[in-house]
């Protein structure tokens, strides 16, 4: 094969935006995964002022 068939005017901002969305996944992933970090430890704090 002689490349890619796609042209290149289509094939960078193709490949520049599945990057963007990566990015954009993984950011929003960490978001998730501390805003549930933070919402356990305040699960936590509540109960250990309940029993205590």
């Amino acid at each position: 094969m002689d490349g890619p068939a796609i042209h290149s005017d289509i094939l960078a901002p193709l490949l520049i935006m599945i990057v963007g969305f990566c990015l954009l996944y993984l950011t929003l992933l960490i978001v998730r995964i501390r805003s549930e970090i933070a919402a356990m430890r305040i699960r936590n704090i509540r109960l250990g002022q309940v029993q205590g």
